[in-house]
């Protein structure tokens, strides 16, 4: 009765379904330091992004200004024609001007009539303050008109006057007679001109700026969420470390109380139920290994014990632990270790797993008998190359570039009947990668698969 219950304690434990929500936790793979290099890679750019666009904007809106001022004088010389058009007018104007006790709003109300025809006539915006100004030494004085600039230095009638303003000669020099000799200038609102030439512009430019600061934001919030995954990630695992380690000893012990209790009275049927207990205690443990193995992986606090490492001698301690397997499946595996040296520098305890998970896989994934070969070949740049090669079932392209994922399984069928949590090849390429070693898979369809692993050589210093 106990032992019934002992296996199926071991069976609940070892159900896929009971770690589904570990599995969960363990596909969160989040480096600190691969963050923040994202973090500031993509802040870095978000800037850049934001000041080109502002600095394109700005250059915009400097063009659209030079523009509307050209525009300006433009019309501001076609508002000085039209004036002296009115063959009355520029005298009716100077009498209006030097006899300042006359009503001046018809002044007003003529020369804004004929700048706005002039501005009409060059879809201008009539929005503007005006002067008329009388030469006085090397400068002009404002003599009539509703703008605040009251003097344009360095204007006389022949040169115009620097400034963001257009600007015209309307009678001087021209015989109107002697103090008839004004300068028209017209300052206009280029704000309004030039936010309704660069709206499109602005309002797209601001769109798609508030839509890249929203997106980093949401990345952010994201990544904290991840984060936050994360941690609960690694909590669980610290918990899982004592919680199923505990029960996998208590387990092992019970087993070995009771083959000591039966001393040598123990029935075949007994024997297989211990013999259960012990393969079943044994495969969870090495699968919370294999958990906590990819865990310190991702967190990066593996550390490899380095040492040398006789490759040759490696792969044959390794698969003869596999021999008992072998033979129960009528399997076999052939060796042909061809490299001239097979000495490298690396943890021997990591790289026996790697070996162990590849031929495992190929075992699990043959429906055959399975056949198996382990050759090593001189590779280049100092390199050795172990070249794994099975008869199983074998994997179409879209397999092969998932085959190192994390969790990925490769199913038989319909059904992933084949027992394990996807993590066995995912845990052997970054043990490779830390070795600065490389694996590729090459494999078709139902004629097996052949694993590559290049490795660097010991080289001796002197």
């Amino acid at each position: 009765m106990v032992k019934e219950e002992v296996k199926l304690v071991i069976q609940k434990l070892t159900a896929p379904e009971n770690c589904s929500y570990l599995l969960y936790l363990v596909k969160v793979k989040l480096n600190t330091r691969q963050i923040q290099i994202l973090f500031f890679a993509i802040t870095f750019c978000l800037v850049g992004l934001i000041v080109l666009q502002v600095n394109w904007l700005n250059k915009s809106i400097n063009s659209n200004e030079r523009l509307f001022l050209q525009t300006m004088d433009f019309a501001t010389y076609r508002a000085a024609e039209i004036y002296r058009e009115q063959s009355d007018l520029p005298e009716y104007i100077h009498r209006k001007i030097i006899n300042p006790s006359t009503d001046t709003l018809g002044i007003d109300g003529k020369l804004k009539q004929i700048i706005n025809t002039a501005f009409q006539e060059r879809n201008l915006p009539l929005s503007y303050t005006y002067g008329i100004y009388k030469q006085d030494g090397v400068h002009s004085n404002l003599v009539f008109g509703d703008t605040e600039v009251f003097i344009l230095e360095n204007a006389s009638c022949t040169q115009k006057p620097q400034g963001k303003f257009s600007w015209a000669p309307l009678t001087c020099n021209m015989g109107y007679g002697d103090g008839n000799d004004y300068q028209l200038a017209v300052h206009p609102n280029k704000g309004t001109f030039i936010a309704i030439q660069v709206r499109y512009t602005l309002f797209l430019s601001i769109l798609f700026i508030a839509l890249v600061l929203f997106g980093f934001y949401y990345l952010t919030k994201i990544i904290k969420r991840q984060r936050k995954v994360s941690e609960m990630k690694n909590d669980f695992i610290n918990n899982l470390t004592h919680e199923f380690k505990t029960p996998i000893f208590s387990i092992s012990l019970a087993s070995k109380s009771l083959r000591k209790s039966f001393d040598s009275k123990i029935s075949d049927t007994e024997a297989t139920f211990l013999d259960v207990i012990d393969t079943e205690g044994e495969r969870l443990k090495q699968q919370v290994n294999r958990i906590l193995q990819l865990s310190l992986l991702e967190n990066k606090k593996i550390e490899l014990a380095i040492s040398k490492v006789n490759l040759h001698d490696l792969i044959k301690g390794v698969t003869d632990d596999f021999s008992l397997i072998l033979e129960k499946a009528k399997g076999k595996i052939q060796w042909k270790l061809n490299a001239p040296n097979a000495i490298i520098e690396g943890d021997e305890l990591h790289l026996s797993n790697c070996i162990k998970n590849i031929v495992d896989n190929a075992i699990k994934y043959s429906e055959a008998s399975p056949m198996i070969t382990i050759s090593t070949h001189q590779g280049q740049n100092s390199h050795i190359r172990i070249v794994f090669e099975d008869n199983g079932i074998g994997m179409d392209k879209e397999k092969q570039k998932r085959i190192f994922d994390k969790f990925y399984r490769v199913g038989t069928g319909d059904l992933h009947d084949v027992k394990g949590f996807g993590v066995g090849l995912s845990y052997v390429k970054e043990i490779i990668i830390l070795h600065k070693g490389s694996i590729v898979v090459k494999s078709q369809k139902g004629k097996g698969s052949t694993f590559t692993i290049e490795l660097p050589m010991y080289e001796q210093k002197v």
